[in-house]
């Protein structure tokens, strides 16, 4: 469209040149030129006595080739030519550069599409694991002395693909004068299992579940600023226990991780576990989990 403009534009140009140099010929035509002093009209009407733009560009057409004829002219249409190659190589390094840079900003488009295309891709079918059922069974017990800990949480993959690399951790905390405050101790976790090997853990396929358990005791020493006692003289204690479930999502190096923390208040002191038997570690209704 630019091309078809520009040329319109030039035919145009030469067109109203043309036509306008027709009233400096004295006449209707471009070499009607009237004959003065005593030359014939034949030689009036050649091309060096018709003030016209066409006859004017083909006799400066002529005498230019005229010039070029001429052996003692040989140096300067050489230099004329190197100048003109000099100009035209200006020319196609600089749109060349252009051409690059244009290259180079059409590939960074492409790249960022991709980048996009692949996360909504990964977001749209990636796993997404879940932590449900999280509970104590036998043998735990609560003793003055200790607490002997086992935990069930049961793992369930609820996204389109596989998740894999995938580790469950457990951490009880107890929050009643401990030296680590909670935000502290929750963010150690969470930097614990983000930075898990990714050698290690297990697959789990879209909507399998995997169910883990583990049990340790914590001493005397760490629990007994957790106990509390009551009006009655009952002594209670209370518990929380980080579940982090950490993996790794097709298409994807980075590890994700569904955190929370879950707890129970008032447990006497003395309870037992029998087998066969379960208490609930509810999420803790006030404290934000992490998901991603």
């Amino acid at each position: 469209m630019e091309r078809r403009f520009f040329i319109l534009c030039l035919l145009s140009f030469i067109m109203f040149a043309e036509g306008s140099s027709w009233m400096t010929a004295g006449g209707l035509g471009p070499c009607l030129v009237r004959p003065e002093h005593s030359q014939s009209a034949s030689n009036d009407n050649s091309l060096r006595n018709c003030p016209t733009f066409l006859a004017g560009t083909l006799l400066v057409f002529g005498r230019a080739t005229d010039l070029l004829r001429h052996d003692d002219n040989d140096k300067v249409v050489v230099a004329m030519f190197t100048v003109v190659l000099a100009i035209s190589t200006i020319g196609l390094w600089l749109a060349t550069i252009n051409l690059w840079r244009a290259g180079e900003r059409q590939i960074s488009a492409v790249e960022v599409a991709n980048r996009i295309s692949r996360e909504n891709m990964i977001g749209a079918r990636r796993a997404w694991l879940s932590v449900e059922n999280v509970k104590l069974i036998h043998p735990t017990r609560f003793a003055e002395d200790g607490f002997l800990l086992r935990v069930e949480a049961t793992v369930k993959n609820l996204g389109q693909t596989p998740a894999t690399s995938v580790r469950l951790d457990f951490e009880s905390y107890y929050a009643i004068e401990n030296i680590e405050n909670f935000p502290a101790a929750n963010e150690r976790v969470l930097s614990r299992s983000r930075k898990s090997p990714k050698q290690l853990g297990t697959a789990i396929f879209p909507q399998d579940t995997l169910v883990q358990r583990e049990m340790w005791d914590d001493e005397q020493k760490k629990i007994e600023k957790s106990i509390n006692i009551l009006p009655d003289g009952k002594r209670t204690a209370a518990l929380m226990v980080f579940v982090t479930v950490s993996y790794l999502v097709v298409g994807d190096e980075k590890r994700h991780v569904t955190h929370h923390a879950h707890g129970l208040l008032n447990i006497p002191i003395g309870t037992e576990v029998a087998d066969g038997q379960a208490i609930l570690l509810a999420p803790e209704p006030f404290i934000a989990g992490e998901i991603d």
